[in-house]
Protein backbone atom coordinates (compact mmCIF):
# COMPACT_ATOMS: atom_id res chain seq x y z
CA UNK A 1 0.00 0.00 0.00
CA UNK A 2 1.17 3.13 -1.55
CA UNK A 3 0.25 6.85 0.37
CA UNK A 4 0.42 9.90 -1.56
CA UNK A 5 0.55 13.32 -0.66
CA UNK A 6 0.44 16.68 -2.08
CA UNK A 7 0.15 19.73 -0.31
CA UNK A 8 0.56 23.37 -1.36
CA UNK A 9 2.71 25.51 0.63
CA UNK A 10 1.92 29.60 0.50
CA UNK A 11 4.99 31.25 1.92
CA UNK A 12 6.39 35.21 2.03
CA UNK A 13 9.79 35.90 0.68
CA UNK A 14 12.09 33.40 0.67
CA UNK A 15 15.76 31.64 -0.44
CA UNK A 16 14.61 27.98 1.00
CA UNK A 17 17.33 26.12 -1.05
CA UNK A 18 20.28 27.74 -2.54
CA UNK A 19 22.92 26.53 -5.50
CA UNK A 20 26.29 27.01 -4.74
CA UNK A 21 26.58 30.79 -5.68
CA UNK A 22 24.07 31.17 -3.25
CA UNK A 23 20.97 31.68 -5.83
CA UNK A 24 18.06 29.96 -4.90
CA UNK A 25 17.27 27.09 -6.89
CA UNK A 26 14.96 27.02 -9.91
CA UNK A 27 14.17 25.02 -13.12
CA UNK A 28 11.78 25.76 -16.05
CA UNK A 29 8.33 24.07 -16.64
CA UNK A 30 5.88 25.53 -19.24
CA UNK A 31 8.08 27.74 -20.67
CA UNK A 32 8.47 29.73 -17.69
CA UNK A 33 10.86 29.75 -14.65
CA UNK A 34 9.94 28.61 -11.50
CA UNK A 35 11.22 28.49 -8.08
CA UNK A 36 12.42 24.93 -6.52
CA UNK A 37 13.46 23.07 -3.48
CA UNK A 38 15.79 19.77 -4.08
CA UNK A 39 13.81 17.10 -2.77
CA UNK A 40 17.08 15.99 -0.75
CA UNK A 41 16.66 19.40 1.18
CA UNK A 42 13.01 18.78 2.18
CA UNK A 43 14.30 15.32 3.29
CA UNK A 44 16.81 16.84 5.27
CA UNK A 45 14.25 19.22 6.96
CA UNK A 46 12.16 16.47 7.81
CA UNK A 47 14.53 13.80 8.93
CA UNK A 48 16.06 16.59 11.21
CA UNK A 49 12.42 17.34 12.74
CA UNK A 50 11.28 13.88 12.76
CA UNK A 51 14.31 13.09 15.29
CA UNK A 52 13.67 15.45 17.18
CA UNK A 53 10.66 14.60 17.90
CA UNK A 54 11.17 10.63 18.16
CA UNK A 55 14.32 10.50 19.97
CA UNK A 56 13.40 6.63 20.33
CA UNK A 57 13.46 5.77 16.72
CA UNK A 58 16.36 7.69 15.49
CA UNK A 59 19.52 6.50 13.06
CA UNK A 60 23.01 8.43 12.77
CA UNK A 61 24.65 10.00 10.03
CA UNK A 62 27.99 10.24 10.81
CA UNK A 63 31.80 9.95 9.70
CA UNK A 64 31.90 9.27 13.40
CA UNK A 65 31.25 5.94 13.54
CA UNK A 66 34.45 4.33 15.04
CA UNK A 67 34.92 7.24 17.85
CA UNK A 68 31.46 8.09 18.71
CA UNK A 69 29.62 5.08 18.50
CA UNK A 70 31.64 1.59 18.01
CA UNK A 71 34.67 2.40 20.25
CA UNK A 72 32.25 3.50 23.26
CA UNK A 73 30.53 0.03 23.06
CA UNK A 74 33.65 -1.72 22.77
CA UNK A 75 34.86 -0.49 25.55
CA UNK A 76 31.67 -1.76 27.43
CA UNK A 77 32.71 -5.34 25.93
CA UNK A 78 36.34 -5.66 26.12
CA UNK A 79 37.03 -4.49 29.38
CA UNK A 80 40.50 -6.58 29.05
CA UNK A 81 41.41 -5.29 26.14
CA UNK A 82 43.55 -1.87 25.34
CA UNK A 83 42.34 1.31 23.80
CA UNK A 84 44.90 1.08 20.66
CA UNK A 85 43.87 -2.91 20.59
CA UNK A 86 40.26 -1.75 20.53
CA UNK A 87 40.90 0.89 18.06
CA UNK A 88 42.84 -1.44 15.90
CA UNK A 89 39.63 -4.26 15.83
CA UNK A 90 37.58 -1.58 15.28
CA UNK A 91 39.59 0.09 12.41
CA UNK A 92 39.51 -3.34 10.08
CA UNK A 93 35.84 -3.78 10.30
CA UNK A 94 34.69 -0.39 9.44
CA UNK A 95 36.95 -0.49 6.68
CA UNK A 96 35.44 -3.61 5.70
CA UNK A 97 31.43 -2.75 6.50
CA UNK A 98 31.91 1.26 5.72
CA UNK A 99 34.72 2.31 3.82
CA UNK A 100 37.97 3.86 4.42
CA UNK A 101 38.81 5.83 7.22
CA UNK A 102 41.01 9.60 7.17
CA UNK A 103 43.86 9.34 9.39
CA UNK A 104 41.41 10.93 12.29
CA UNK A 105 39.46 7.77 12.49
CA UNK A 106 36.83 9.44 10.59
CA UNK A 107 34.78 7.89 7.47
CA UNK A 108 36.06 9.33 3.88
CA UNK A 109 32.26 9.30 3.44
CA UNK A 110 29.35 8.98 6.10
CA UNK A 111 27.37 6.14 7.15
CA UNK A 112 23.60 6.25 7.65
CA UNK A 113 23.36 3.32 10.90
CA UNK A 114 21.18 2.81 14.39
CA UNK A 115 21.56 1.68 17.68
CA UNK A 116 20.74 -1.94 16.81
CA UNK A 117 22.93 -2.83 14.10
CA UNK A 118 26.06 -0.86 15.93
CA UNK A 119 25.22 -3.43 18.97
CA UNK A 120 25.40 -6.44 16.46
CA UNK A 121 28.61 -5.06 14.96
CA UNK A 122 30.23 -4.70 18.93
CA UNK A 123 28.82 -7.86 19.81
CA UNK A 124 30.54 -9.80 16.52
CA UNK A 125 33.68 -7.65 16.86
CA UNK A 126 33.46 -8.72 20.58
CA UNK A 127 33.49 -12.57 19.63
CA UNK A 128 35.99 -12.01 17.05
CA UNK A 129 38.38 -10.15 18.97
CA UNK A 130 41.13 -12.42 18.35
CA UNK A 131 41.16 -12.87 15.04
CA UNK A 132 41.07 -9.32 14.82
CA UNK A 133 43.79 -8.94 16.33
CA UNK A 134 45.66 -11.44 14.14
CA UNK A 135 47.72 -10.05 11.01
CA UNK A 136 47.27 -13.89 9.20
CA UNK A 137 43.19 -13.84 10.09
CA UNK A 138 42.01 -9.83 10.35
CA UNK A 139 40.90 -8.90 6.97
CA UNK A 140 39.16 -11.69 6.11
CA UNK A 141 37.47 -12.28 9.54
CA UNK A 142 36.44 -8.38 9.26
CA UNK A 143 34.99 -8.84 5.91
CA UNK A 144 32.82 -11.76 6.99
CA UNK A 145 31.15 -9.69 10.37
CA UNK A 146 30.52 -6.71 7.60
CA UNK A 147 28.53 -9.17 5.55
CA UNK A 148 26.87 -10.36 8.48
CA UNK A 149 25.76 -7.28 9.99
CA UNK A 150 24.59 -5.95 6.21
CA UNK A 151 22.68 -9.09 5.51
CA UNK A 152 21.31 -9.35 8.99
CA UNK A 153 17.36 -8.91 8.81
CA UNK A 154 17.07 -6.45 11.88
CA UNK A 155 14.60 -4.00 12.38
CA UNK A 156 15.00 -0.27 10.94
CA UNK A 157 15.11 2.54 12.96
CA UNK A 158 12.29 4.64 11.52
CA UNK A 159 14.07 7.48 9.94
CA UNK A 160 16.87 4.44 8.13
CA UNK A 161 13.55 3.18 7.17
CA UNK A 162 12.30 6.12 5.72
CA UNK A 163 14.99 7.67 4.08
CA UNK A 164 17.33 4.79 3.18
CA UNK A 165 21.20 4.39 2.86
CA UNK A 166 23.77 3.64 0.48
CA UNK A 167 27.37 2.27 1.61
CA UNK A 168 29.55 2.31 -1.44
CA UNK A 169 32.04 0.15 0.05
CA UNK A 170 29.71 -2.82 0.80
CA UNK A 171 26.56 -2.79 -1.42
CA UNK A 172 25.01 -5.60 0.63
CA UNK A 173 24.60 -3.22 3.76
CA UNK A 174 22.50 -0.55 0.96
CA UNK A 175 18.66 0.02 2.17
CA UNK A 176 15.78 1.38 0.03
CA UNK A 177 14.22 3.89 1.63
CA UNK A 178 10.13 3.66 1.65
CA UNK A 179 9.80 7.38 0.97
CA UNK A 180 10.12 8.98 -2.81
CA UNK A 181 10.31 12.59 -3.05
CA UNK A 182 9.58 15.17 -5.99
CA UNK A 183 11.60 18.19 -5.95
CA UNK A 184 9.01 21.14 -5.17
CA UNK A 185 8.48 23.84 -7.66
CA UNK A 186 6.22 26.50 -7.67
CA UNK A 187 2.56 26.92 -9.25
CA UNK A 188 4.18 30.51 -11.13
CA UNK A 189 6.64 32.02 -12.58
CA UNK A 190 8.63 33.12 -10.26
CA UNK A 191 11.51 36.01 -10.57
CA UNK A 192 14.91 36.85 -8.48
CA UNK A 193 15.19 39.40 -6.31
CA UNK A 194 18.31 41.21 -4.54
CA UNK A 195 18.11 41.97 -0.93
CA UNK A 196 21.13 44.48 -0.05
CA UNK A 197 22.94 43.91 2.99
CA UNK A 198 24.24 47.17 4.88
CA UNK A 199 25.56 48.31 8.33
CA UNK A 200 25.35 51.82 10.98
CA UNK A 201 28.39 52.41 12.80
CA UNK A 202 26.67 53.55 15.66
CA UNK A 203 30.11 55.44 16.87
CA UNK A 204 30.51 57.13 13.75
CA UNK A 205 31.67 60.93 14.21
CA UNK A 206 31.16 61.44 10.76
CA UNK A 207 27.80 63.73 10.15
CA UNK A 208 26.88 61.74 6.75
CA UNK A 209 23.92 59.66 6.29
CA UNK A 210 23.94 56.34 4.62
CA UNK A 211 25.34 52.85 5.64
CA UNK A 212 28.00 50.76 4.58
CA UNK A 213 27.30 47.81 2.19
CA UNK A 214 28.36 44.03 3.45
CA UNK A 215 26.67 42.32 0.44
CA UNK A 216 23.45 40.94 -1.30
CA UNK A 217 21.18 37.98 -1.40
CA UNK A 218 18.71 36.87 -4.21
CA UNK A 219 15.77 35.73 -3.08
CA UNK A 220 12.17 34.82 -4.47
CA UNK A 221 8.88 36.92 -3.89
CA UNK A 222 6.32 35.27 -2.12
CA UNK A 223 5.71 31.58 -3.59
CA UNK A 224 3.28 28.90 -3.90
CA UNK A 225 4.96 25.57 -3.91
CA UNK A 226 3.50 22.35 -4.87
CA UNK A 227 5.40 19.65 -2.59
CA UNK A 228 5.25 15.45 -3.27
CA UNK A 229 6.05 12.61 -1.83
CA UNK A 230 5.23 8.95 -1.04
CA UNK A 231 5.22 6.47 1.61
CA UNK A 232 5.30 2.42 0.83
CA UNK A 233 3.81 1.75 3.69
CA UNK A 234 4.09 -2.10 3.17
CA UNK A 235 7.68 -2.09 2.96
CA UNK A 236 7.96 0.30 6.39
CA UNK A 237 6.00 -2.55 8.16
CA UNK A 238 8.41 -4.93 6.56
CA UNK A 239 11.29 -2.68 7.55
CA UNK A 240 10.14 -2.08 11.25
CA UNK A 241 9.31 -5.69 12.44
CA UNK A 242 6.55 -4.33 14.92
CA UNK A 243 9.23 -2.40 16.62
CA UNK A 244 6.84 0.45 15.89
CA UNK A 245 3.15 0.41 14.79
CA UNK A 246 3.09 1.58 11.21
CA UNK A 247 0.29 3.53 11.69
CA UNK A 248 2.32 5.74 14.98
CA UNK A 249 5.23 5.85 12.40
CA UNK A 250 3.74 7.42 9.60
CA UNK A 251 1.88 9.89 12.01
CA UNK A 252 5.02 11.16 13.38
CA UNK A 253 6.36 11.12 9.45
CA UNK A 254 3.38 13.54 8.88
CA UNK A 255 3.90 15.37 11.51
CA UNK A 256 7.90 16.08 11.06
CA UNK A 257 6.74 17.12 7.25
CA UNK A 258 3.60 19.95 8.31
CA UNK A 259 6.84 21.74 10.83
CA UNK A 260 9.98 20.90 8.15
CA UNK A 261 11.66 23.96 6.98
CA UNK A 262 15.29 23.67 4.82
CA UNK A 263 17.94 24.29 7.12
CA UNK A 264 19.72 26.34 4.89
CA UNK A 265 16.97 29.09 3.75
CA UNK A 266 18.54 31.91 5.75
CA UNK A 267 15.30 31.94 8.10
CA UNK A 268 17.19 35.17 9.84
CA UNK A 269 16.49 37.29 7.33
CA UNK A 270 13.69 35.53 5.26
CA UNK A 271 11.34 33.88 7.52
CA UNK A 272 8.93 32.05 5.79
CA UNK A 273 8.11 29.45 7.84
CA UNK A 274 3.94 29.37 7.27
CA UNK A 275 2.53 25.79 7.49
CA UNK A 276 1.13 24.45 3.88
CA UNK A 277 -2.10 25.91 2.83
CA UNK A 278 -3.60 22.56 1.52
CA UNK A 279 -2.61 18.82 1.93
CA UNK A 280 -4.49 16.01 0.00
CA UNK A 281 -3.41 12.09 1.21
CA UNK A 282 -4.31 9.38 -0.68
CA UNK A 283 -5.02 6.03 0.15
CA UNK A 284 -4.85 3.12 -2.09
CA UNK A 285 -3.92 4.03 -5.17
CA UNK A 286 0.00 4.69 -6.43
CA UNK A 287 0.98 7.90 -4.70
CA UNK A 288 1.83 9.42 -7.84
CA UNK A 289 2.97 13.02 -8.12
CA UNK A 290 0.20 15.41 -9.70
CA UNK A 291 2.78 18.22 -11.03
CA UNK A 292 2.18 18.04 -14.52
CA UNK A 293 -1.12 19.84 -13.29
CA UNK A 294 0.77 22.94 -12.72
CA UNK A 295 2.81 22.58 -16.62
CA UNK A 296 0.79 25.46 -17.56
CA UNK A 297 1.60 28.19 -14.79
CA UNK A 298 -0.99 29.60 -12.44
CA UNK A 299 -2.19 33.07 -12.62
CA UNK A 300 -5.40 32.98 -10.35
CA UNK A 301 -6.01 31.96 -6.66
CA UNK A 302 -7.83 28.59 -7.55
CA UNK A 303 -4.51 26.68 -7.36
CA UNK A 304 -6.08 23.65 -5.71
CA UNK A 305 -9.14 23.16 -8.67
CA UNK A 306 -5.76 21.92 -10.65
CA UNK A 307 -6.30 18.33 -9.29
CA UNK A 308 -9.89 17.85 -10.75
CA UNK A 309 -8.16 17.38 -14.06
CA UNK A 310 -6.63 14.17 -12.69
CA UNK A 311 -7.59 10.71 -13.31
CA UNK A 312 -8.60 8.99 -9.89
CA UNK A 313 -8.43 5.30 -8.69
CA UNK A 314 -11.54 4.20 -7.87
CA UNK A 315 -10.48 2.33 -4.43
CA UNK A 316 -8.24 5.42 -3.33
CA UNK A 317 -9.23 6.87 -0.07
CA UNK A 318 -8.53 11.35 -0.46
CA UNK A 319 -8.29 13.10 2.67
CA UNK A 320 -7.67 16.82 2.71
CA UNK A 321 -6.97 19.21 5.14
CA UNK A 322 -7.03 22.81 3.70
CA UNK A 323 -7.10 26.72 4.89
CA UNK A 324 -9.31 27.70 1.87
CA UNK A 325 -12.91 27.78 2.80
CA UNK A 326 -14.25 28.30 -0.50
CA UNK A 327 -12.39 24.72 -1.46
CA UNK A 328 -14.83 22.96 1.24
CA UNK A 329 -17.87 22.60 -1.32
CA UNK A 330 -15.46 21.91 -4.31
CA UNK A 331 -13.56 19.18 -2.44
CA UNK A 332 -16.81 17.64 -1.09
CA UNK A 333 -16.47 14.46 -2.97
CA UNK A 334 -13.07 13.67 -1.08
CA UNK A 335 -13.46 12.98 2.75
CA UNK A 336 -12.70 16.52 3.88
CA UNK A 337 -10.95 17.29 7.84
CA UNK A 338 -11.68 20.06 9.54
CA UNK A 339 -7.49 20.67 9.99
CA UNK A 340 -4.27 19.10 9.99
CA UNK A 341 -4.82 17.25 13.03
CA UNK A 342 -8.23 15.47 12.14
CA UNK A 343 -6.39 14.46 8.80
CA UNK A 344 -3.58 12.32 10.55
CA UNK A 345 -6.39 10.74 13.14
CA UNK A 346 -8.58 9.84 9.92
CA UNK A 347 -5.05 8.87 8.14
CA UNK A 348 -3.80 6.78 10.94
CA UNK A 349 -7.09 5.09 11.46
CA UNK A 350 -7.04 4.26 7.81
CA UNK A 351 -3.55 2.72 7.92
CA UNK A 352 -5.18 0.50 11.32
CA UNK A 353 -8.01 -1.28 9.36
CA UNK A 354 -5.69 -2.39 6.35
Amino acid sequence: MIIGVHALHSVGPNAFNRDENGFPKTMMLGNTRRGRISSQAQKRAIRTQLESRTADYIGWRTTHLRDKLLLPRLEQRLTDISPEQLTTAADVVITAFAGAQNSDGTLAASIFTWALELELLADLITENITELLSDDTATKRARKIAKTVANANLPKSLSVALFGRMIAALPEGNIDGVTAFSDAFTTHPVFLNVDNFTSVDDLSERDTTGANFLGDQPFLAPSVFYRHFSINVTSLAEYLQDSIPVSTAVRAFMDAFWYAVPSGGKQRSFKADEFPQFVAVSIGGGGQSHGDAFSNPVTGTNDWRRRDSMRRNPNEQVFVATGYPEALSYLSNYHLAGGYDELLDRLESAINEI
